[in-house]
């Protein structure tokens, strides 16, 4: 170990400027977990578009009905129910299956769990990559890394959904865990990682769909590193690929054809737009600039083979999720992979970490602190930083009054609000025609409608089946029900059918919201006379013919 001319050895003598940074880290994670603890405690299910399907999910499961239902009801969701599943038995086990804020505190403790395990990864790249001169202060380091990873874990561009009721939180402690598993495994194969990494995207596949991808990346990582037998490696990709067959098709077998709609058909029908996909790719201009670091720095000068095996890993995850993130107009797919480039860059700053000169003086605090300073300067440029204020708009209270006093006196079941699940939550009762399903038939991210999907809707509108209409912002083009006015039929079904008898403002003085329309007017319809319904438009020639699911 390198010494200065007092004895004391430099890595010890850095020690300081690394409390400095774990100070500075855990002093920014604290205020973002402020900012975010007032989101958790919402009491209704408006905190992100997934919400209301998710909850519907747990109304389904705790009373016993199938989880995936006909794709004419139009309320499922497409994802797989293991997030769903798991938050409610946890919720249930404390005695808060139907306490929301409690849901969503049980979600985001997998988000914490995340940012724990990526900052292992990072202390377990820094063990196969670091010279033991440099690594001075790992408890330190574990501490900054995990602050640091817990910030980008909640980037509002690439992780923007893992503080509501969604299943990237526990999506992203999966893709944490995996790699964890490859950086263990490249500091010391044990047969168990492979048994380990054998079934964990079959397992996660359960929580999302995307978490199949860690079969391929395993792979590319067993197949490079080096140190496995390429026969073992073929086997390793056999019992996995059947292991994911096996748990797919149990799927269909015990949730049914519906589930096979709503999981690979739904999203299926997406089309990627590479336009979008290089947009997203420019957001992630600095977490791309992280991962060439480490190329640079650890990857070319060939330190590690079984190191160059897990930048590739990683380097296919950023490129498959930033291709897969062209599928929507958010970027949540590419989310882990920002923590994992994050996790890179940080090794690469503990390498580089300077150590105070031999010669003293206040020169020698300057390099330690300004790494330090650099680090958490980084954070801001990122755009992770928060300020620890309560930014839910107060008028949040009064909007949730106002949908609720129009439940008062009436059955659950006679009134359709278009998104939000908490007025049929205690009643246990599971609501047709959502607007999130019926907005996934109609987006312009495919190239059709999906009018089949949406027959029965409409014609349960046109039937008047409900007593009153809850629809945010319908008589705009900002509806889910036809977004963009592309001719959905279900939002012209509603204007016909039914007659604006009041609105509720939309919640006053927010900026940003995920989306922003479910806090926007409410506009309550009640069903019209037949004498006032006004005449029904002529069919248009130009539509696209009918495609079935």
């Amino acid at each position: 170990m390198t010494t200065s001319n007092t004895g004391t050895p430099r890595s010890q003598r850095a020690t300081w400027s690394v409390a400095l940074l774990a100070l500075g880290a855990v002093a920014l994670a604290l205020a973002a977990l402020y900012q975010v603890s007032f989101y958790l405690r919402i009491p209704v299910d408006l905190l992100s578009f997934a919400e209301s399907p998710f909850l519907t999910d747990i109304i389904k499961y705790r009373e016993g009905l199938p989880l995936y239902t006909p794709v004419a009801d139009n309320n499922s969701y497409p994802y797989t129910p293991g997030t769903q599943i798991l938050t409610y038995t946890i919720g249930a086990a404390f005695g808060h299956g139907t306490d929301i804020p409690f849901l969503r505190y049980v979600q985001f403790s997998y988000v914490l769990l995340a940012a724990l395990v990526a900052g292992l990864v990072a202390d377990g790249l820094s063990q196969l990559l670091i010279p033991e001169v440099r690594r001075g202060g790992r408890g330190l380091w574990i501490v900054s890394c995990t602050a640091l990873l817990f910030l980008v874990a909640l980037d509002p561009r690439f992780n923007n959904f893992v503080h509501s009721l969604h299943n990237d939180g526990l999506a992203m402690l999966i893709s944490m865990t995996a790699a964890w598993l490859a950086v263990s495994h490249a500091r010391g194969a044990r047969r168990w990682h492979l048994v380990a990494m054998a079934f964990l995207p079959a397992l996660g596949f359960l929580v999302k769909q995307n978490q199949l991808m860690w079969a391929g990346l395993f792979a590319i990582y067993l197949w490079f590193e080096g140190s496995t037998d390429k026969r073992w490696v073929i086997l390793w990709a056999v019992v996995a690929g059947i292991l994911g067959v096996a748990v797919m098709g149990a799927a269909v077998l015990v949730l049914g054809e519906n589930f096979r709609y709503w999981i690979f058909g739904a999203l299926g029908d997406k089309q990627v737009s590479l336009a979008r996909s290089i947009l997203h790719l420019i957001w992630a201009g600095l977490y791309l600039t992280f991962g060439l670091l480490a190329l640079v720095r650890f990857v070319l000068p060939g330190r590690s083979r079984g190191a160059t095996a897990l930048w590739l890993m990683t380097g296919a995850m950023f490129a498959l999720t930033t291709y897969t993130s062209g599928l929507g107009w958010t970027a949540n797919h590419m989310g882990p992979a920002m923590m994992l480039a994050t996790a890179w860059f940080l090794v690469v700053a503990r390498d580089a970490w300077p150590t105070p000169s031999s010669n003293g003086g206040w020169q020698a605090l300057v390099a330690p602190a300004a790494a330090a300073a650099m680090v958490l300067a980084l954070m801001g440029a990122l755009g992770v930083v928060r300020l620890p204020r309560n930014d839910v708009s107060p008028d949040l209270a009064r909007y949730i009054a106002d949908v609720d006093k129009e439940f008062a006196g009436m059955n659950p079941d006679s009134v359709l609000l278009d998104n939000g699940s908490w007025p049929y939550l205690k009643a246990g009762i599971v609501m047709k025609d959502r607007s999130s399903p019926v907005t996934l038939h109609v987006t312009n991210n495919q190239s059709f409608i999906n009018r089949p999907a949406l027959a029965e809707t409409i014609q349960r509108i046109r039937e008047r089946r409900y007593t009153r209409i809850l629809a945010r912002v319908i008589d705009t083009d900002q509806t889910p029900y036809d977004f963009h006015d592309r001719g959905s039929g279900v939002k012209a079904a509603i204007l016909e059918n039914y007659q604006i008898v009041r609105r509720i403002p939309g919640v006053a003085g927010v900026q940003t919201w995920w989306p922003l329309n479910l806090l926007s007017e409410v506009v309550v319809l009640e069903p019209r006379s037949t004498s006032t319904a006004p005449q029904s438009a002529a069919p248009d020639p130009s539509a696209p013919a009918p495609r079935s699911p």
